[in-house]
């Protein structure tokens, strides 16, 4: 990874899997979707962090409170949370149970030369992506892709493109110390128009077009 990367990852994680939690407390507390975001900015937990990345968070636990509504969701996982209080793990150990990967969550027509995600942009032809982490700097991510897959580096290739002409995919990036995950939905095809039972067809002919 490039000169610093990891320590600016391993800080965004931790901010951003600590707003996660908050996030979820508040909304099993009953907070209304729509005060989340003034809440979560306006407290410590939301400070240091890209906003779209404090969007991303509350995507995120909506899911993931639309899934657990009751607040029995326990970070870090049951085990590991016995493990802990039985002193079977350390401190240090627990809180790294705890941390997310980091979540970008995708948006078409971002500003910039793509659209698809507001802080990762795609450069496949040197096989790499572009964190754009805080105080302005870029970091480029090396992916080692097998050169076997050729339908997954077509699909990629596709993807990148369609962000730089027609700008409509949103692409969600996550990260951490060991993998990048992109994901992303094929546009949806344009409905067929036309009136059930008739065909249109033209006779190309040097002189004459015939229907």
């Amino acid at each position: 990874p490039p000169a610093g990367f990891s320590e600016v990852l391993a800080d965004q994680r931790r901010r951003q899997s600590r707003l996660i939690r908050s996030a979820y407390r508040c909304l099993v507390a009953g907070m209304a979707q729509r005060d989340l975001y003034s809440a979560l900015r306006a407290s410590p937990v939301g400070q240091g962090l890209h906003t779209w990345l404090i969007l991303s968070g509350m995507k995120k636990t909506r899911a993931l409170h639309e899934r657990h509504p009751e607040g029995k969701v326990i970070f870090g996982g049951r085990r590991s949370f016995l493990d802990r209080a039985q002193g079977r793990i350390s401190r240090e150990e627990w809180r790294a149970k705890r941390l997310m990967a980091l979540y970008i969550e995708g948006h078409a027509k971002s500003y910039g030369a793509q659209g698809g995600n507001h802080l990762v942009t795609l450069d496949f032809a040197s096989d790499r992506v572009i964190y754009h982490g805080p105080d302005g700097r870029d970091f480029p991510l090396r992916l080692l892709l097998s050169r076997k897959s050729r339908e997954y580096r077509r699909r990629l290739i596709e993807l990148q493109a369609r962000c730089e002409t027609l700008r409509d995919v949103p692409f969600t990036v996550t990260f951490n110390e060991a993998e990048i995950a992109l994901s992303w939905s094929e546009p949806p095809a344009p409905a067929a128009c036309g009136i059930a039972g008739r065909v249109l067809a033209l006779d190309l002919n040097p002189a004459r077009l015939g229907w």
